[in-house]
């Protein structure tokens, strides 16, 4: 196998941030015609207008996390600022350009806070962003009528992202109960070996048809946009070969992290 995963983007920070622009722009025009109370079928309990809200909200966070370098807290502000109290596709619409505006103006490596301790850049967020519209755009246009296609190579780098930042790491502050092996997941062009233990996940990536000395133990295979969403939520997981105990731990461990 490779190097451990998540060490370079799969798309690139200017890439990123053209698909920040395309798809924040996708949202709002969603926001803008259609019934804001439209329920959201893969967000349950949700309206678009609390999609948008959540979008807009996140934006704003991100963009106070920049202009500060901080975390910020305490988050909301109080008292509330004028923004959020706006109708929410223009909240969402001056959030875009403002988040859009702060992400172009800095270098991605310059330091910034974020949650993830291994990369304090505002590159992180410029990734984290991408990746945070392309689900809730597909959220909403699903939600009104078909979801346009997502880019295969951005799939591929929201399965990094949420396989590396999000799911691997230290859990023995949570120690999940289960069956302990390898499941990998393959998309077109990378295959991502996740190692489950109660107490770690491990994650390395590497291309799809490397070979490899030692079969996992499980595998599930799909395209990029198949396997993003399903890791997400938002469709079940393609029929896996191997021990499905594994793969129910792997669905249960990504309902913890992704919520």
């Amino acid at each position: 196998m490779s190097d451990p995963a998540g060490t370079v983007s799969i798309v690139d920070h200017n890439e990123q941030l053209t698909q920040l622009k395309r798809d924040s722009a996708a949202l709002s025009a969603v926001v803008t015609t259609a019934d804001l109370t439209t329920a959201v079928p893969s967000c349950p309990g949700w309206s678009l207008s609390d999609l948008a809200y959540h979008v807009a909200a996140v934006y704003q966070h991100k963009i106070a996390a920049m202009r500060t370098g901080r975390r910020p807290d305490p988050w909301p502000p109080e008292p509330l600022e004028g923004w959020r109290l706006a109708p929410v596709p223009e909240f969402l619409a001056q959030s875009s350009h403002e988040l859009l505006a702060e992400l172009s103006a800095r270098d991605p490596a310059q330091a910034c806070w974020t949650w993830y301790a291994e990369d304090q850049t505002v590159g992180f967020w410029a990734r984290r962003m991408a990746q945070e519209t392309v689900i809730h755009r597909w959220d909403a246009e699903r939600a009104v009528g078909a979801a346009a296609p997502i880019d295969p190579r951005v799939a591929a780098d929201g399965i990094d992202e949420l396989l590396v930042a999000f799911l691997s790491g230290d859990w023995s502050d949570d120690p999940q109960p289960g069956p302990a092996g390898f499941i990998d997941v393959v998309g077109a062009a990378d295959r991502w070996r996740v190692g489950l233990r109660p107490d770690v996940v491990t994650v390395l990536r590497s291309p799809a048809g490397s070979a490899s000395s030692n079969p996992p133990d499980a595998t599930i295979s799909g395209s990029d946009e198949e396997l993003l969403l399903a890791l997400w939520g938002r469709r079940p997981l393609p029929a896996a070969v191997g021990d499905r105990s594994l793969v129910d731990g792997l669905r249960n461990r990504l309902a913890l992290v992704s919520q």
